[in-house]
């Protein structure tokens, strides 16, 4: 998914998705369709601008409960640290070259493998309440988010 508002990147960015095979769900230029696209399609990757319309990677990420992988574009560098505090896999100060952008895509790609090879073979997982557990198919599981307290989203 792109979230930016420079024809010129978003250009750059469908062609090198276009060349790589990529899947391109969605593209917008503002945070309140970027919430709407990301709570509709579930993007991988966003590649998003860090002065989007209407509020900044930290805004748009706050905004859903899946956290997609980000990576941060601008021309200002000042963004970065927003980018490590968002947890960004990349940060790409402008101009966006091929070789940019090709780095970014394939730390996204090496990660989301390393997410599948780690779930692979494990069909549930299993929650302590009480001194009761229960077993809960990994299918059912939308995210898990741990920060002092673990949350647990189910699909049921």
């Amino acid at each position: 998914m792109i979230a930016h508002t420079d024809p010129n990147v978003i250009a750059s960015i469908r062609e090198m998705c276009d060349q790589q095979d990529a899947e391109l769900v969605a593209i917008c230029s503002d945070l309140d369709n970027a919430v709407k696209e990301l709570v509709e399609h579930q993007p991988d990757l966003v590649l998003l601008d860090a002065e989007l319309d209407g509020g900044g990677p930290s805004k748009l990420v706050s905004s859903v409960e899946v956290k997609p992988m980000v990576v941060v574009i601008s021309a200002h560098n000042r963004y970065a640290v927003e980018a490590f505090d968002i947890q960004a896999i990349d940060f790409i100060a402008t101009p966006l070259t091929p070789t940019k952008l090709t780095r970014a895509c394939h730390r996204a790609s090496e990660l989301l493998q390393l997410r599948k090879d780690k779930l692979e073979g494990v069909s549930s997982i299993f929650i302590k309440e009480d001194n009761m557990y229960t077993s809960i198919p990994f299918d059912k599981v939308k995210w898990i988010e741990h920060d002092k307290i673990l949350s647990l989203r189910l699909e049921l």
